[in-house]
Parts: structure tokens; C-alpha cells; sequence
């Protein structure tokens, strides 16, 4: 299909030109009010005074002269004086559009009205960026027998199963998903996202004791994913997380995740990071090494995960030599709920002086614009013995790699 476009005269945001002679001598001219106009991003309509003394056609083009749909007046033409009415649909985008209402004469004579339209801030996408929510939640294993029955999993279940339909992510790293776990989390909540998980415990990355990624089906696709493990071999399953806190296996994997409507990529890891603090802070480059093996399109790149480090930990201090940390950088005004995300199940715990161990690190062009750890309790209880965080990014279609 053909597009129809205008050429009209370059003027510099003037609404008036007077170029041309009427039969009589006298100078055509055509003067539009306002020269310049700002609509919202909703459905809204804005009056132009006009000021003539010929007749004139009305269209709405782009910078390029192609006319364009999403602001109409309601004059195709018209002469002498009178007003236009422009009716500005409501924009889908986050990003701002332009356009421009241009009168043209028989003879030539132009006038026009620069429009600026903001965008929604409340759409996930724009021209070249998408919004995207993305957190860590630490789920608890269903088989640990816990001392007040009401956080046992037959009555975390549904609060679990609640409190991550209500915080909405796009996105999510998990930890602790044993194998019922994971089985009920798809049983759950398998009709909006689909899932990957890892287990530390097989060499095939398959199996109980795991942590995952669960992200909108509707919306994003995974690829390129990769797994490893904290020890002197990254790619070969160990007990290298042992010292006084007990001995355990542990890893990380990560992924590309792709926006389908747009097709932006990011790369996103995931992990549950070893529980003694010597090896947390020994094994804590790989996942760098990890991020830059796997990373070579250098796009924007996302960890999450139950670190199990304070933020003056060892470890802590090692990845904030690649990654930036959300909760650090944003200020207090782009903050909602606690600092600590450790609840550890009491009811009674100030979570403002509670231990931080789960983080949203970023680096290489994620933009980062809020923060929130959801401290939602669901019957009086908690749905797990970490609350949930999540940070909104902007996502860009091509970032240069940092």
C-alpha cells in the first residue's frame, strides 16, 4: 500500500508563512495558535485558532511528510478564519511520537502545528525499549518440617501461589524448588509462565534441590542457557560449599530471555549462592567469569538470586567489581518496603534491621527505574521464610557493551 506523503515548506516551529499573492496584491497568509502543542498520552483533543485569508487542506504527517493516523482534526479543509479541532489518540507506547498538523493553500502558502505526544509510562514497550519486572524470590523446600506447622508447605501452598500472581513479575529467578516444588508451581501457576530449573545435584543440571527461572509465556522465550557449579571446576558437579554452616553442592546458570513482540534480548543469571562464607567469597568471581563467557553479544545483563552474603560480605564486595547492585543505586524515592529480605518466618521481626541476602545485580545498559521487597503477609503468615523483590528495568534494543 502506497503511502501518501506531503512536502511542505522548512520552517523552524513558526505557525505562520506567507509566501504567496492573492489576485488583488494582497499577501496570503495563514496563522495557526498554538505554534506548538504537548498532548497527554491518553485519548485527548486540543483546539487550533486559525487566521486566514485564503483556503487551505489540512493533514498530519511525520517528519518524513508521510501522514500518520493517531492524531485527526476534524476540518479536511476549510478558509479564512476558523477553529480546528484535533483529536490525539491514546499512545501505546512508552516512547514519545511527533507530528506535525500542516495548512496548505492552493497556492502553496503552508502554516503548521508541531505535536509532541508523550508516552504511557504505564506500557511495557516502546520504540526501541521494553519495561520489564524482574526479581528473585527464595520459595523454601516443601520437605523441611517446620516448627510451626501453619509454614508447613500444605499451608505455604496457596500463599506462595497468591503472593506470586500479586507481585506480577515478568521475569523471576527462584531458589529452593525440590521436586514437588516444582511440580506444584506448575500446577499453579503454569498457565501464565513457563520454567527452567537447575539442580547442583546432577551433572545434567536435572533434579531435586533446585533453582530456576520462571517468566510470562505470553510474552518472552529463554535460550543459549547454561549451568555450573561453585568449586575449583565450574563445569563439573562438587560439594565445595562445606565449613561450619554443613556441606552442600551449589551453581548458577544463565540464559538470553527474549521479548517476543520486539525481539530485545537480555541475559539473565540466576543462583543460589553457597552458604559459608569462605567459599561464598572464594567461588564468587565465576559467576564474572560465567557473565563474560556466556555474555559475548555483551547484552544487558541481569543476576538474581538468594546470595546468602550481607552487603559487607566477602562475596558481596567481589560482584559489585562487575555488577551494580538495584538497591544500592536507586534512591530512597524509587524504594518500596524493607531493607532485609530474610524473614526467617517471625511474625515479629523488623524487617527495616533484617538480613539482606537476595539482590538484582545489573550491568551493561539495564536501567534499573524502582525497587521493591513486598513484605505481603497472606492469612497472618508469610508465604516463605525470604520475601520477594523485584526491580522495573528498561531494557534497550541495542546498548554498547560496557
Amino acid at each position: 500500500m502506497l503511502k501518501k506523503t506531503i512536502n511542505f515548506c522548512s520552517v523552524a516551529v513558526l505557525a505562520i508563512i506567507s509566501s504567496c499573492t492573492k489576485g488583488g496584491g494582497e499577501a496570503e497568509f495563514i496563522t495557526l495558535t498554538p505554534e506548538a502543542l504537548e498532548a497527554a498520552y491518553s485519548v485527548s483533543s486540543y483546539t487550533v485558532e486559525v487566521q486566514s485569508n485564503c483556503s487551505w487542506k489540512t493533514a498530519v504527517v511525520d517528519a518524513a511528510g508521510v501522514e500518520i493516523t493517531w492524531a485527526t482534526p476534524d476540518k479536511k479543509s476549510g478558509h479564512n478564519n476558523t477553529r480546528i479541532n484535533l483529536r490525539v489518540l491514546e499512545n501505546p507506547s512508552m516512547s514519545d511520537r511527533s507530528a506535525i498538523l500542516v495548512l496548505t493553500s492552493d497556492n502553496g502558502t503552508q502554516a503548521r502545528v508541531d505535536i509532541l505526544q508523550k508516552g504511557n509510562p504505564d506500557s511495557p514497550i516502546g520504540d526501541d525499549k521494553i519495561k520489564v519486572r524482574i526479581g528473585s524470590y527464595n520459595l523454601r523446600q516443601t520437605t523441611i518440617t517446620e516448627t510451626d506447622p501453619n509454614n508447613s508447605w500444605t499451608n505455604r501452598k496457596p500463599r506462595v501461589m497468591q503472593s506470586i500472581k500479586e507481585n506480577a513479575f515478568d521475569v523471576f529467578g527462584v531458589q529452593e524448588c525440590d521436586t514437588k516444588l516444582q511440580t506444584d508451581l506448575a500446577a499453579g501457576v503454569g498457565d501464565i509462565y513457563d520454567m527452567y530449573f537447575f539442580s547442583p545435584y546432577s551433572q545434567d543440571g536435572k533434579g531435586s534441590r533446585a533453582h530456576g527461572i520462571l517468566y510470562k509465556k505470553a510474552a518472552f522465550t529463554i535460550s543459549d542457557t547454561h549451568f555450573f557449579w561453585m568449586g575449583p571446576n565450574p563445569e563439573q558437579m562438587s560439594t565445595s560449599d562445606t565449613g561450619s554452616e554443613g556441606n552442600f553442592n551449589r551453581g548458577g546458570f544463565c540464559t538470553v530471555v527474549t521479548h517476543k513482540a520486539t525481539g530485545i534480548k537480555f541475559f539473565m543469571m540466576v543462583t543460589h549462592a553457597c552458604l559459608n562464607s569462605e567459599p561464598n567469597a572464594t567461588y564468587a568471581p565465576i559467576y564474572q567469569t560465567m557473565e563474560k563467557k556466556y555474555n559475548t553479544a555483551g547484552l544487558p545483563s541481569i543476576f538474581v538470586g538468594d546470595m546468602n552474603a550481607v552487603p559487607t560480605a566477602d562475596a558481596s564486595t567481589e560482584y559489585l567489581k562487575w555488577w551494580k547492585d538495584v538497591f544500592k543505586e536507586l534512591p530512597t524515592g524509587q524504594k518500596s518496603g524493607p531493607a532485609g529480605t530474610f524473614n526467617g518466618f517471625d511474625l515479629n521481626r523488623q524487617m527495616s534491621s533484617a538480613k539482606r541476602l537476595d539482590y538484582i545485580y545489573y550491568r551493561n545498559g539495564a536501567e534499573p527505574q524502582a525497587y521493591t521487597c513486598n513484605q505481603a503477609k497472606y492469612g497472618g503468615y508469610y508465604a516463605s521464610d525470604h520475601l520477594p523483590i523485584y526491580a522495573e528495568f528498561i531494557i534497550k534494543a541495542t546498548v554498547p557493551q560496557q
